[in-house]
């Protein structure tokens, strides 16, 4: 072949090409303002590899040893730590880390393994009486609470062999003073327990719930002599007391608790109960003849104490009384002339005095809380209600209707809260009411007609969740009460004709209306704090021309 010959037509050729043919050539360079990829972004704005589009900064971040996002960083927030897990159990070495996108071989996700030489030992396994920590938590057998597989065991504490439910444990093995029977029927007195002979001595001595069932026991006590025939007639879960006789009977046979009592004496002869310690359920004494009832051993009324309508009772002897878990009633007693309640600390439910045309005193010098409302209600000559370290009712405090009699002073001193309304209404002889550390009153105050009032301390008020009204008390002079500062509904003073000073310089918020009127000699009141009310009448007072209008002002100040 003749090259030269070849290579000629080809260089003509390239001779004759025009301008048009080299324009059509791209030269320009490739730079950082190219998108080289197509994925919008550039090197300029931050992609770092513009030559594939699955990597910019609008890429999501996925865990494959990649920028993704450009953000400088590899798999941020992505990577997951493993723990090497020798013995495959699922659990790692904490202190073994390592992390991964994927799982390597020989790790798990979770740590805290305590042996990772054992699969049997992790932090899920189960805790098991075998003297080692298996779930990893730092306790082992019964010192772990999460123990799985111990055994119950009960107190003994006499020390006979035989336990009680009262104190229970779990433990792999015995523990001192344990036993895993619950046979004993009293854990204080070693020679009380199934293994025991019985005797003669009204205890229940083999724990097979008969008294006394070897022989026939001389049953002499100081309530008369019964045998065990007549023992077994006592219903102590619903004892009904129609006479002494059956008052003797439940205590001559040994009983101290009752379930619920019912006492309805149909003689005049006085009941003596004096066995009873405990009423499990309920006691109620009506239309009873006897003049005087003993229960002074009583200590706890777990339900309702009622003693209602009985016309003959004089004397009711509650003196060791602590607690009842409802209400305490005492109504239509006519000739119930006082009350021993002075070891009583709490009544769960209401307390109610009603009724009564003889009885001067109710001693209540250790209560402390009532769940519920208390109520006085027309006892003529109860003169005075002193509650000295009564500190809480859970609803209202109402007295009212003691028209021609009765009570006189109410002395709660130490009484902070009233959870619902304190109600005084028609009491003409009620002369003083010291509430000196009430601060807390969740519902109304409402005094009517109360005429002889006067003395009404209420120092350390601060708040009444409702109304505040004082109407007809024609004995009060002055009313302070400089530490209330909200009353949530209207308050009213009205028609007091002796009260001439009324002060209560912190309070701000007055949910209602404010009515000061008809009180005839009112010319002080102090209520400097109060600025603005929506309605107010202040009228039919004693206030000079400059002190009325300073105060109309004042109240006018929205």
């Amino acid at each position: 072949m003749n090259y030269a010959t070849t290579l000629i037509p080809i260089l003509l050729l390239s001779l004759g090409c025009d301008d048009a043919s080299k324009d059509s050539i791209d030269t320009t360079p490739v730079t950082d303002q190219s998108d080289g990829d197509g994925d919008g972004h550039t090197a300029a704005d931050g992609d770092c590899d513009d030559s594939d589009a699955a990597i910019s900064p609008d890429a999501e971040e996925v865990c494959d040893g990649i920028d993704n996002n450009c953000n400088g960083s590899t798999d941020e927030g992505l990577l997951v730590s493993w723990y090497t897990d020798t013995d495959g159990d699922g659990y790692g070495l904490t202190e073994s880390l390592e992390d991964g996108c994927e799982a390597p071989e020989g790790t798990a996700a979770v740590g805290e393994d305590c042996d990772d030489d054992d699969s049997a030992i992790n932090p899920g396994a189960a805790e098991v009486c075998d003297g080692i920590d298996n779930d990893c938590n730092g306790w082992s057998d019964e010192s772990d609470p999460a123990l799985t597989d111990g055994a119950e065991w009960y107190i003994d504490y006499d020390g006979d062999g035989y336990g009680t439910d009262t104190y229970t444990t779990t433990a792999c093995s015995q523990p001192s003073g344990y036993v895993s029977n619950t046979d004993d029927c009293d854990d204080i007195a070693s020679e009380v327990q199934p293994g025991a002979a019985e005797l003669c001595d009204e205890v229940d001595n083999n724990c097979d719930g008969e008294i006394d069932e070897a022989k026939e026991c001389d049953r002499s006590t100081e309530w008369g002599e019964f045998s065990k025939e007549e023992c077994k007639t006592v219903d102590a879960a619903d004892l009904t007391i129609f006479s002494n006789d059956d008052a003797a009977l439940f205590c001559g046979c040994g009983f101290t608790e009752a379930g619920d009592v019912y006492i309805n004496s149909t003689s005049t002869d006085p009941v003596d109960l004096s066995c009873l310690t405990e009423a499990t359920g309920y006691v109620e004494i009506e239309n009873t003849l006897s003049t005087t009832i003993d229960l002074s051993a009583l200590v706890i009324v777990d339900d309702e104490l009622s003693i209602h309508d009985n016309d003959t009772l004089t004397d009711i002897d509650l003196s060791a009384l602590t607690a009842v878990g409802s209400y305490l009633y005492l109504y239509a007693n006519n000739d119930l002339e006082s009350v021993d309640l002075s070891a009583l600390d709490t009544v769960d439910s209401s307390v109610t005095i009603q009724d009564h045309d003889y009885l001067e005193t109710v001693s209540l010098d250790s209560l402390t809380s009532i769940g519920d409302t208390l109520t006085l209600y027309e006892n003529d000559l109860m003169l005075d209600f002193e509650a000295p370290l009564l500190d809480e009712i859970g609803g209202s405090f109402e007295v009212y209707y003691h028209w021609s009699g009765g009570i006189q002073t109410i002395s709660a001193p130490s009484l902070t809260t009233v959870a619902g309304d304190l109600y005084f209404v028609y009491n003409y002889e009620l002369t003083d009411i010291d509430f000196s550390a009430l601060t807390d009153i969740g519902g109304q105050v409402y005094l009517y007609q109360n005429q002889d009032i006067a003395t009404f301390l209420l120092d350390d008020l601060v708040e009444v969740t409702s109304s505040f009204q004082l109407y007809g008390a024609a004995a009060i002079t002055e009313l302070t009460m400089d530490s209330l500062t909200d009353v949530g509904g209207s308050m009213t003073i009205s028609e007091n004709t002796a009260l001439e000073t009324l002060s209560a310089t912190a309070l701000t918020d007055l949910g209602s209306a404010l009515y000061i009127q008809e009180n005839t000699v009112l010319s002080t009141i102090d209520l400097s704090s109060l600025t603005c009310v929506d309605d107010y009448t202040i009228e039919g007072n004693d206030l000079d021309k400059a002190a009325q209008y300073k105060l109309l002002v004042q109240l006018s100040g929205c």
